[in-house]
């Protein structure tokens, strides 16, 4: 509608100021975008509807099929194949969270591909038909997996990023820890990726290895409680996008400190799938209670125990003492 492609400015706001602050180009009030959207809806329809139409192709003329894509005919199993995809089709259709009715979908063109190679070592296989079903069953399956993260996308952009906690009990006084997680130059002694910090005025430079991967971002401090917790976010739009908190509660016995680490970060496989960004969490999560493993060590036995260059065993703080003496 004609109303819809005017250019609206902000109450109080000349549309002169309105093209000003948006860098000489009028705001379109979102019209592309409602556009893209339309579209993405459109596809993911018309994914649907050729689930439906080709599952009941595959159920009602089975044998009829194979001898057109070119595969020995089995009744029975391309009839369950129809089944599958009017399934998945109808899921499409009907829920309101289609990304993962589409990753089904994604799913049954990898066991289409693997039946289809397998249909080649059969003398009863049409070679040159069957190459033309695969060739075609790839571009579905190309098409399936672009539209299943861009719906993935759209129906939860939140899940894009992935949220750690951990904790661990520390036998020494909320204060004490407080004072040493405080300063970044004692990161690199229990954080293992971190190879440097440095600090300049409010801001914390650091340097994390991860693999063959190195990043490095600045942080600020966003809230603090003397003793008690420590927030912070990382600026100038890191590529390595993250923020996080520690928390240092006393331990109800009054006896030590139970810290609390929280780390929310962007997945850097977003897109990949579910499966990938879970992956990522367990890493991640490892990581966070080695590191807080570390830190727990670092301030009961003033260093991290290593197992390199020992005949055998994991040498404890306890051991270490009774050596000493």
């Amino acid at each position: 509608m004609i109303l819809q492609e005017m250019t609206y400015a902000p109450a109080g706001e000349s549309a002169t100021e309105n093209v000003a602050r948006n860098g000489g180009q009028p705001q379109s009030n979102g019209i592309i975008e409602s556009h893209s959207e339309s579209g993405l809806e459109t596809a993911t329809k018309t994914l649907g509807w050729f689930s439906i139409a080709l599952g009941a192709v595959e159920f009602l003329f089975p044998k009829r099929l194979a001898r057109m894509i070119g595969t020995p005919p089995k009744p029975l199993t391309m009839r369950l194949m129809g089944l599958r995809e009017i399934g998945v089709g109808l899921g499409i259709l009907a829920s309101e969270r289609k990304a993962g009715w589409i990753k089904a979908r994604v799913a049954g063109d990898a066991i289409d591909l693997a039946m289809l190679k397998s249909s080649f070592d059969s003398r009863r296989a049409n070679r040159i038909r069957l190459g033309g079903t695969v060739a075609g069953v790839v571009a579905v399956t190309a098409a399936d997996v672009i539209y299943a993260r861009k719906v993935a996308a759209k129906e939860a952009p939140g899940e894009r990023r992935i949220r750690v906690e951990a904790s661990m009990a520390v036998n020494k006084p909320p204060a004490d820890c407080y004072e040493f997680w405080r300063d970044a130059g004692n990161f690199s002694k229990f954080m293992k990726n971190v190879e440097a910090t440095r600090t300049n005025g409010g801001q914390t430079h650091l340097k994390v290895r991860t693999g063959l991967v190195t990043f490095e971002w600045d942080a600020e401090i966003t809230e603090e409680i003397p003793n008690e917790a420590i927030s912070w976010r990382c600026v100038n739009r890191a590529k390595f996008a993250n923020s996080g908190s520690v928390r240092f509660e006393p331990r109800l016995n009054a006896r030590g400190t139970n810290v609390r680490l929280a780390v929310e970060y962007d997945s850097l496989g977003v897109g990949l799938g579910g499966a990938a960004d879970a992956f990522l969490k367990t890493i991640s999560r490892h990581q966070a209670r080695e590191n807080l493993r570390r830190f727990k060590s670092v301030m009961e036995c003033g260093e991290f125990p290593v197992t390199q260059g020992q005949p055998s065993g994991h040498q404890t703080c306890a051991t270490r003492k009774e050596a000493v003496r």
